[in-house]
């Protein structure tokens, strides 16, 4: 594993060349900060896509009209004394039309299900009537579904949509790209830890482990023993990040004033974006 780097001098130097303090900048120097961004994102295709979007919704005052006036009466139906039924009949029947829209597609190779589907269109067309029912004695309900169309026609009509739905899209490629490229940093990581931190110890390295857990994950532990289920000494909790400008600066220090900064490794070079 090369260029890994370690120790308080790191730290020192990474806090003292790397840190700054936005609410302290001027407008001449936040102007600068933000331009140093700005060309850094201006390639970027998801960045682009999010000004296009932006510039849309901006050309359209008439979908932020409507946008608030969605809010507005989204709240007053709230406070109907019948909402609590309401958002359980339209709970309810949006599972109905997700179990109608699975069995039916399900029943091509297994008709038997198609009984059980009718049924639930049977459910359905009760749980619609009873939704029309208390949207009609509600004037917030039914002028929210006037706006809600207009709504969807301007969007529609502007390209908002079509550019939103773009913006989905690339934002999801880049989370998928992003998935591989964490987990070969890990991978990375995981073997600067075993050049680095296991033979100070005479230990193991565990990645990914949750304790039994739900929700919670070590990147990585160090421990001493032999890891075959009997208890073992845990010399180390890791941490994986893939760029350190995202750690905040009190966590360093504070590494720094326990004597701990020489824990820290920082692998490739030491530079990342302001």
């Amino acid at each position: 594993m090369s260029n890994v780097t370690r120790g308080p001098d790191v730290v020192r130097r990474l806090l003292d060349q790397r840190t700054f303090d936005l609410r302290t900048l001027n407008d001449a120097d936040a102007r600068r900060w933000l331009a140093v961004h700005l060309e850094r994102w201006r390639p970027d295709d998801v960045f682009a896509q999010q000004c296009r979007v932006r510039d849309l919704r901006r050309a359209q005052p008439r979908l932020r009209e409507l946008e608030r006036e969605r809010a507005r009466l989204t709240a007053a139906a709230a406070a109907a004394p019948d909402a609590e039924r309401w958002a359980v009949v339209v709970r309810d029947l949006g599972n109905a039309n997700r179990a109608v829209d699975g069995l039916t597609a399900a029943a091509v190779k297994r008709p038997r299900l198609l009984r059980k589907r009718d049924a639930y269109i049977v459910r359905r067309q009760g749980l619609e009537a009873e939704r029309d029912a208390l949207r009609s004695v509600n004037p917030d309900r039914l002028a929210l579904l006037v706006v809600e169309a207009e709504l969807v026609a301007v969007r529609e009509a502007s390209g908002v949509a079509q550019e939103e739905r773009r913006l989905r899209e690339l934002t999801l490629a880049r989370g998928r790209g992003r998935g591989v490229s964490g987990s070969a940093f890990e991978r990375t990581a995981a073997d600067a830890i075993r050049e680095h931190v296991v033979p100070d110890h005479s230990a193991h390295l565990l990645t990914g482990v949750r304790l039994g857990a739900a929700g919670t994950e070590f990147d990585a532990l160090v421990v001493r023993g032999e890891p075959n289920g009997s208890p073992v000494e845990v010399v180390a909790a890791v941490e994986v990040k893939r760029n350190h400008a995202v750690e905040s600066p009190d966590v360093l220090r504070a590494y720094l004033a326990a004597g701990l900064a020489d824990r820290l490794l920082f692998v490739g070079d030491d530079t990342f974006p302001p």
